[in-house]
């Protein structure tokens, strides 16, 4: 008897899970649309599907928090750049540190509310720095 009703409920449960789960996806997809009723479409640019969004959303976060310490070096050495190497490492340490917690921050956020269709906070860490 007891069986019978912990089946029942788990059963009950896994519909609800999967009633609610695909609602979710659903309205996401129309959320990810900027077309109006009655405009047409516009095809000019990359579509993006229910699944493609939230992966691309999941890979910027992962992105800003692996990158993150590297902001340190590169606010610090635009502010070297801008400046001189003595007025410039003070104020530039500061900036780099606040953009690291920063894109830490925002980069945990994105992870964790992969699945919401949000546009992105921060602009991705520009690396061509890396290379010269």
């Amino acid at each position: 008897m007891m069986l019978s009703l912990f089946v029942r409920r788990k059963r009950e449960l896994g519909f609800a899970v999967l009633i609610i789960g695909l609602l979710f996806f659903a309205t996401g997809c129309v959320r990810l649309t900027k077309q109006k009723p009655g405009e047409e479409a516009d095809l000019s640019g990359p579509r993006q599907s229910v699944v493609s969004y939230p992966l691309e959303r999941l890979n910027r976060g992962f992105g800003n928090m692996v990158f993150g310490p590297l902001e340190i070096v590169n606010r610090l050495r635009e502010e070297v750049n801008r400046t001189d190497p003595v007025n410039g490492f003070l104020p530039g340490l500061v900036k780099g540190v606040l953009w690291f917690g920063l894109r830490e921050v925002v980069g945990a956020f994105e992870v964790v509310t992969f699945v919401l269709p949000l546009k992105p906070i921060l602009p991705e860490f520009n690396t061509d720095w890396l290379h010269a």
